[in-house]
């Protein structure tokens, strides 16, 4: 680990609640996010890799939670990416299983009104 006294503060304060330097952000966030997976942290550990700006890991991630058919933490992931198709599948599959409020956050980003109306009308 690069930046451990960074990492720790991040962990102890909050991902949202530091300003981190440009020039570590990247590499700091990442290295917490990774720490915040481990200790079954998902929507924390997204919020780090959306900080970084770490568009390839945080597909990663979320491509791994999908794997393990766990969408709900797949969702927190794809929320914050810039993958249009994983965002559409994660929310069908939240949809499918009645996660409700995640499926709705990522059809609210993808603006897909059709969706969100389905949703409203049926749910």
């Amino acid at each position: 680990m690069q930046y451990p006294a960074v990492v720790k503060l991040i962990l102890e304060k909050g991902v949202d609640n530091l300003t981190i330097p440009d020039n570590i952000k990247f590499q700091a966030l990442t290295e917490a996010a990774s720490v915040l997976v481990k200790e079954n942290k998902p929507i924390e550990a997204a919020k780090a890799l959306a900080l970084a700006n770490n568009q390839s890991d945080l597909i990663k991630l979320g491509n791994w939670y999908k794997q393990r058919a766990r969408f709900r933490e797949a969702s927190y992931c794809f929320l914050h990416s810039t993958n249009v198709e994983e965002m559409k599948s994660c929310a069908f599959h939240c949809l499918e299983l009645g996660y409700l409020s995640e499926a709705i956050s990522i059809f609210e980003k993808l603006n897909d009104q059709a969706m969100l109306s389905f949703i409203e009308k049926n749910a």
